[in-house]
């Protein structure tokens, strides 16, 4: 009895010692004696809610580092996914993993301790819809227990008391799951761990395995990583890092980091289709097309981002064909199922620094540009630990969050996601409209998902003229983060003269929702100003401009301190004054339109024309007692300085 009892302390131990205070747990109540690695039997499910902390004392609960930020008008809106570890140079009992949810500038938004397991690469976590995280879960001692749901939406959190590493991915065709355990095998007296993928429920009960044993040989060469240190004397043969799952074509791709290959499998079947790497069936090309052996080393985090094309993120660890190079690369392949060719289309070299020997990831946005993360504790020359970056597709960087690490702890990320709360609308559509009665004005929006999606997902979208709803529809927002195009044509006959807004609001599957709104003006003329009002004698940009349209011919007459010095009929074309025409001094500028002989426009304002200053270079000075003596190339200045008393008299 004794001994059960004590088995079950150990059981809530392991549950509860992660709490988020605040938030609704689900938990099963497992039947120790019957759990074994394929099944978990659950006999009852059950939910708590804990007791939500004070925000005073749950801010106490953070970093001891703020990361660096950068970042241009060249990023992509949005939010940061990601786990963050925390890690003791002393007690290495003391580290701490955080999933977090922050801004571009690295204030956070979400926050969950997460336990103190020593391998980041068990806690990695996406989206797998709009309101549910997906995260690997460890207790406050250190071991890993398994992946959790985060509902941000209720808060309430449920565990799936499965065992694996690297990855765990979502099939939305079954609700179920992907991830890798490893095993030992005996060949020639010796051990040699393989991978394999498997499938499971929110039970825990596996559905599916895949076995890597037959796709490498067990002498492959993988240099140091043959064994993986300690006590341990197995060869870690595949290192399986990525499981990639297309719904649609029901189709998971499968990353294995020391065969530098990654393989096509049929998921019904178990069918390996095909394999791209060292150990595959493509002929490969480098970015200057030439032929290669392998285009990565030790690559992490594949993702099929199109049809035909891939991106990854290249450790370049152990480089068969340099040895001591240090090029960590964001690399986009494309592929050719029918020629069985695999080339390289897009590349970012990281400068030096960046290097990361373990982790990383790569993303591509829908804006083109590249998500890299540059993970690893350790980078060669510098202190700083995880390295976040965003880069246009020419290679600039748009963004950047870095970690310094601290003289007690060193901080990693194995992988993060850019993601929002709600749809994204992308649009070039100008927010002010401006139409004439015979004019229309055509519309377009790009709307994306909230995150990078790997399935088709439902939405809708409502558009809505002066607060009446005019319009609304099914969206579907396509897979691999592509854009829902919606257009719309508005006639300035059918609105009539005024001034009108429209909204368009969009909306993912589980009803979140974004907006953006434009004001219409429906006018028989606009005229607009642009340009200073007060300028120095002899400056370049001295130029006043109105421009505009008009639905039929006006007339206009410029006066400056009430004498006209133009009047022109106008049929929409730029009326342009320059202000270095003008004297020094104030002077009173009046623009008025006319319809025939009525006063439809009338624009007057004031202009400051200063002289332009005489720029004067010191040569020498001199001071004495109460007087300064600057001698310039425009000649003497001469100062009296007259010094206070105690008093400050």
């Amino acid at each position: 009895m004794a001994k059960y009892l004590i088995s079950s302390l150990i059981m809530i131990v392991v549950l509860f010692t992660q709490i988020n205070f605040g938030a609704v747990y689900s938990y099963q109540q497992i039947n120790l004696s019957s759990c074994n690695d394929s099944s978990l039997s659950s006999t009852k499910n059950n939910k708590v809610k804990t007791k939500e902390l004070s925000q005073s004392i749950a801010t106490q609960i953070g970093l001891d580092v703020k990361p660096n930020v950068s970042l241009t008008n060249e990023v992509f809106a949005g939010n940061n996914l990601f786990v963050l570890r925390k890690a003791s140079k002393i007690i290495p009992q003391e580290n701490e993993n955080y999933l977090l949810i922050t801004d571009l500038n690295g204030e956070i938004l979400h926050q969950r301790f997460i336990g103190r397991l020593h391998s980041l690469d068990y806690l990695n976590t996406e989206f797998i819809n709009s309101s549910t995280i997906l995260y690997g879960t460890a207790s406050f001692l250190g071991s890993f227990t398994g992946f959790s749901l985060w509902n941000l939406d209720t808060n309430e959190t449920r565990l799936i008391p499965v065992v694996g590493h690297h990855e765990v991915e979502y099939n939305p065709n079954s609700n179920t799951f992907f991830t890798l355990k490893f095993y030992n095998e005996i060949i020639n007296n010796e051990s040699h761990m393989y991978d394999k993928i498997i499938e499971f429920d929110h039970e825990g009960n596996i559905l599916w395995t895949f076995d890597t044993q037959p796709l490498v040989p067990y002498d492959i060469e993988v240099f140091g990583d043959l064994y993986v240190g300690g006590n341990r004397t197995y060869k870690d043969v595949t290192h399986s890092n990525t499981v990639f799952y297309d719904g649609d074509e029901d189709m998971i791709y499968l990353n294995s980091r020391n065969a530098n290959t990654f393989w096509k499998i049929n998921h019904s079947n178990g069918e390996v289709i095909w394999g791209l790497g060292e150990l595959g069936n493509f002929t490969l090309y480098n970015i200057k097309n030439e032929l290669v052996d392998s285009l990565f080393y030790n690559a992490h985090s594949l993702e099929k981002i199109a049809d035909n094309r891939f991106i990854l993120f290249d450790n370049d660890r152990h480089n068969k064909t340099d040895m001591t190079s240090r090029n960590t690369r964001l690399l986009e392949l494309e592929i050719d199922e029918q020629t069985m060719t695999a080339k390289v289309v897009w590349k970012w070299t990281a400068p030096r620094d960046y290097y990361s020997v373990i982790w990383g990831d790569a993303d591509h946005l829908p804006n083109e540009n590249r998500l890299g993360v540059f993970g690893t504790t350790n980078h060669p020359n510098t202190t700083i630990g995880a390295r976040l970056v965003e880069v246009t597709p020419e290679g600039t960087i748009a963004w950047e969050m870095n970690f310094p690490n601290s003289e007690r702890y060193k901080y990693g990320i194995y992988r993060m996601e850019r993601v929002r709360f709600s749809p994204i609308i992308e649009s070039n559509n100008a927010h002010n409209i401006q139409l004439l009665p015979n004019e229309s004005t055509k519309l377009e929006w790009d709307l994306c998902y909230n995150f990078r999606n790997k399935r088709s997902i439902s939405g809708r979208y409502e558009l809505y003229l002066n607060r009446a709803l005019i319009e609304n529809d099914t969206i579907i927002f396509p897979k691999f983060w592509k854009p829902f195009t919606v257009e719309k044509t508005l006639s300035a006959q059918d609105l009539g003269i005024g001034a009108h807004t429209l909204k368009l609001q969009a909306y993912d599957e589980g009803g979140h929702f974004t907006f953006e709104r434009y004001n219409i003006s429906i006018a028989t003329y606009f005229i607009n100003r642009e340009g200073p009002t007060t300028i120095v004698k002899g400056e370049e940009n001295a130029k006043i401009v109105w421009s505009g349209k008009t639905a039929s011919p006006l007339s206009y007459e410029l006066k400056i301190n009430n004498e006209s010095i133009s009047e022109e009929n106008w049929l929409g074309e730029d009326i342009i004054f320059n202000l270095n025409d003008l004297a020094t001094g104030t002077h009173i500028v009046n623009l008025q339109m006319y319809n025939n002989s009525k006063l439809v426009f009338q624009d007057e304002f004031l202009v400051q024309i200063f002289p332009a200053q005489k720029t004067n270079i010191l040569l020498y000075f001199y001071s004495f007692g109460g007087v300064i003596i600057l001698f310039t190339i425009t000649g003497v200045i001469i100062y009296f300085v007259k010094r206070k008393n105690k008093r400050g008299e």
